[in-house]
């Protein structure tokens, strides 16, 4: 099913209109009225032309129809920025809540700190979902699981929209660790190999498109707290991503982040960050190092839907500071969409590579 996240309407929102009466300021903010008057007057008809000829209703009832048709993504995307406006409608970046949150850890803000609407945390009560809801919607997705160097019991998830949660137990219990973060959108995690109470975390959501990132954050207590890293902090009105982060297993202050504008690097463990590849078309998406060679490194670009470009295999020899193609997958109808690779130890000369089609005959295949 041809669902669209609000989120892609905002990209198009923000870059692709040409003759919609919808106008964005500069400084970048939008009214989430305007989002949602748009969805509704121009991508809402598509949709429902795109699933109303789908040959799969020929054997579903009329009631499952209207449910695959009712847009989940675009429903929980709404109610949580509902939640995120100022008083003029507009939606509120989470780089500005996280902002104004810190303020008031840091006792700037007189007579705020401590301060909650909630004055007793026990009234809460779960209210779900507890299931998958209807055809498998309304939990989400797991984007990622980081694993603790030397504790096996040990590890971390990454949710596009619920955070970053740990368990000491094998999976029988979890914590959360983001509940002051502003946004929960976590598209990878690293775990210092040799301190695993400093970790990172890629926010946004890089598989569904749903968040955009607001950069780097960095926690050297386990998790307990973070913090942005300087140099490398977003607004989600610049529309990008951060999606996959390495932490050099010889010098773990050294980290390589691909991103939608390309590949970073920081020498200070996050503290300053420099783009080594590619430019505000060039999506990185997939970052893996050779299992015994921190000089190798592998990554996948993704498609370019502006200029037709295929997704490619790229290689770096020196740390990720430059980056040669492997691959030659032809641009335009043709083109590869996305690529995911995965390397062994026990044959560190094969990477093994799984390629989806852009071609829209095969939408969902694979090359």
């Amino acid at each position: 099913m041809k669902k669209i996240s609000l989120l892609f309407v905002c990209a198009i929102f923000a870059l692709r209109l040409v003759a919609q009466p919808i106008v964005i300021p500069k400084d970048g903010q939008v009214k989430l009225s305007d989002v949602v008057d748009y969805y509704k007057t121009y991508l809402q008809p598509y949709i429902q032309r795109e699933e109303d000829n789908d040959e799969e209703w020929s054997y579903e009832t009329q009631q499952m129809k209207e449910i695959h048709l009712k847009d989940y993504q675009f429903d929980r995307w709404l109610w949580y920025w509902k939640q995120h406006l100022d008083q003029d409608g507009y939606m509120v970046s989470p780089i500005k809540t996280y902002e104004e949150w810190k303020k008031t850890q840091q006792n700037t803000v007189p007579n705020t700190v401590g301060k909650t609407t909630a004055t007793n945390m026990a009234n809460w009560s779960f209210q779900g979902p507890d299931s998958s809801g209807a055809n498998g919607k309304g939990v989400g997705r797991i984007t990622v699981v980081a694993f603790h160097p030397t504790v096996a019991n040990t590890y971390w998830i990454g949710s596009p929209g619920g955070g970053v949660w740990k368990t000491t137990t094998n999976g029988t219990s979890w914590t959360c660790q983001t509940d002051n973060l502003p946004l929960l959108s976590v598209s990878d995690i690293a775990v210092n190999p040799k301190n695993p109470n400093t970790i990172y975390i890629c926010t946004g959501d890089k598989d569904g498109n749903d968040y955009y990132s607001m950069g780097v954050m960095k926690s050297t207590d386990g998790g307990t707290t973070w913090n942005p890293t300087p140099g490398l902090t977003w607004t989600t009105s610049q529309l990008r991503h951060t999606n996959s982060i390495l932490i050099n297993s010889v010098d773990t202050n050294s980290l390589v982040l691909g991103t939608s504008v390309g590949v970073y690097k920081s020498p200070n463990g996050g503290t300053t960050w420099n783009l080594v590849a590619g430019t505000n078309s060039s999506e990185y998406k997939q970052l893996l190092y050779h299992p015994t060679d921190t000089n190798v490194i592998y990554a996948t670009t993704y498609f370019n839907s502006g200029t037709g470009a295929s997704a490619q295999i790229m290689r770096s020899a020196d740390g990720g500071a430059t980056w040669t193609a492997v691959t030659t997958f032809p641009s335009g109808s043709n083109a590869a969409n996305r690529i995911a690779i995965a390397v062994t130890p026990a044959n560190v000369s094969i990477v093994k590579a799984i390629v989806s089609a852009q071609t829209s005959s095969n939408m969902f295949g694979l090359d």
